[in-house]
């Protein structure tokens, strides 16, 4: 009997023993889980986390609802956490944004021709550089910064690219960076050497955005050429401050002249040479010229039914005007962008009249006209060394002379040109230039001492050779 107990005991204390195991290892595994769960959540937020950063469509989409006033889509969670997340990424998206526009934004930058500035002659006394002295100029937003990009500047010589410092293309550490004027002009000063130059420049403009640029350069001793640019012209920085201009041709003159009150009807016609032609130009500013003209025209009127004295005459026209061309008004006709203008002043005319001093006799007399005069103008550059010019104003009546008043008038002139242009300032060219001026007047006739009415019409056309320097 105590065996059979001591038996009993033992097996409920060993199943006692295993129930309590079993159950501490059930509530053990039921903890394991509740923890794993929670590792998988937290796991699954920084996931999701992670794909909404990385994925921007879909709250570019998200927000443009919000903006529209759209309800946005729902989460599955709404947590301050959540809200942290979607702000970040807001800014974020609106950072990328403005790089994006940022980068899009192209800047313009025109090139001109360059131009090659001669050392001192304190300079070349002692030793002659083998460096050409450039200055490059363009146009862009005023205060943009122009420089050299890079360290080295390769250079093509003899079929060779080499490595040129930027420390010696420098001039000065003054010249180092070059800035855009108040018209958006600027000039780069470099020293390049002989070859074919790829200059890397970069330009800062005043909104912070940088942008590089390449030149490709021909440099010689004597000229440089841009072989990578389209429609190049001249820079107004370069523009000459005087000009003088002196010409000479041929020319064909008519004058017509006719009144009813005395039954005239009288038309000369004549071909004279020399025609003689002068021009001073003052530079006033990038956009503004002061130019005055000085032009004969000789002419001839023959004696048929009426006796004409002293049939020789000179029809001459002095002309003021101010110029005003700015930079906006550029169009291409040609091959390259073309600059217009405005021209506006006076012309002052000698013409030529024919006053009866007894039947059948008559004298040519002189008549002054002024006229204000009002027109536009057209330059191309075809190339570095060919300009093409033409202009045509109207003109109106201010005062008149002594032999007839000017009643109403049609009156307008213009200019054909083509332009040579050597070194050191030197410029030749052919030129066309006509005048034509109808009038209805007013006059007296002192042989029937009668005031009369009549039409006058003049018109004359030459061609001139002109020889110009500008300094």
């Amino acid at each position: 009997m105590l065996k059979f107990l001591s038996v009993f005991i033992c097996l409920t204390m060993v199943f006692s023993s295993y129930a309590q195991t079993k159950g501490n290892s059930e509530n053990g595994a039921s903890l394991g889980v509740s923890t794993n769960n929670g590792l998988n959540s937290e796991i699954k937020d920084e996931s999701e986390q992670l794909d909404l950063n990385e994925s921007s469509t879909e709250e570019i989409s998200e927000a443009e609802n919000d903006e529209e006033g759209k309800a946005p889509k729902e989460s599955s969670v709404d947590s301050p956490q959540e809200s942290s997340k979607e702000l970040r990424q807001s800014e974020g998206k609106k950072l990328n944004q403005n790089v994006v526009a940022k980068k899009m934004m192209v800047k313009d930058v025109n090139w001109y021709f360059p131009e090659i500035e001669s050392e001192s002659k304190s300079k070349s006394k002692s030793r002659k550089s083998t460096l050409v002295n450039v200055n490059l100029s363009g146009s862009t937003e005023p205060g943009s910064k122009v420089y050299i990009g890079t360290k080295t500047i390769p250079v093509v010589i003899s079929g060779k690219v080499r490595k040129f410092k930027r420390s010696r293309a420098i001039i000065s550490k003054n010249l180092r960076i070059a800035t855009a004027n108040t018209e958006g002009i600027f000039i780069y000063k470099i020293k390049l050497p002989v070859g074919e130059v790829k200059l890397p420049l970069t330009v800062i403009f005043p909104d912070k955005n940088r942008q590089n640029f390449q030149l490709n350069l021909f440099v010689e001793k004597k000229e440089v050429k841009i072989t990578n640019q389209d429609n190049v012209t001249r820079s107004p920085a370069f523009r000459k401050k005087f000009g003088f201009w002196f010409g000479a041709g041929f020319n064909y003159v008519r004058m017509k002249q006719t009144s009813d009150d005395i039954g005239s009807d009288l038309l000369f016609e004549s071909f004279k040479t020399p025609s003689l032609y002068a021009k001073i130009k003052g530079n006033i500013s990038s956009r503004w010229d002061l130019v005055y003209t000085f032009k004969l025209s000789p002419g001839e009127a023959t004696s048929g039914v009426t006796t004409v004295n002293q049939g020789t005459y000179n029809w001459l026209t002095n002309t003021l005007e101010a110029r005003w061309s700015p930079t906006s008004w550029q169009t291409k006709i040609f091959n390259n962008k073309g600059q217009w203008a405005l021209r506006f002043g006076a012309q002052h005319h000698t013409l030529p009249y024919i006053d009866r001093v007894s039947a059948g006799v008559a004298d040519i007399v002189e008549n002054s006209v002024t006229m204000a005069s009002l027109g536009g103008q057209y330059v191309e550059v075809l190339n570095r060394n060919w300009d093409f010019e033409f202009f045509m104003r109207y003109q109106h009546p201010l005062s008149n002379g002594d032999n007839f008043d000017v009643e109403s008038s049609f009156a307008f002139d213009g200019s054909l040109g083509l332009i040579r242009s050597f070194s050191e300032g030197w410029k030749a060219g052919i030129f066309w230039y006509g005048q034509l001026q109808n009038y209805s007047i007013s006059a007296h006739d002192s042989v029937a001492n009668l005031d009369i009415e009549g039409e006058n019409s003049y018109f004359y056309s030459n061609v001139d050779l002109r020889l110009g320097y500008t300094f």
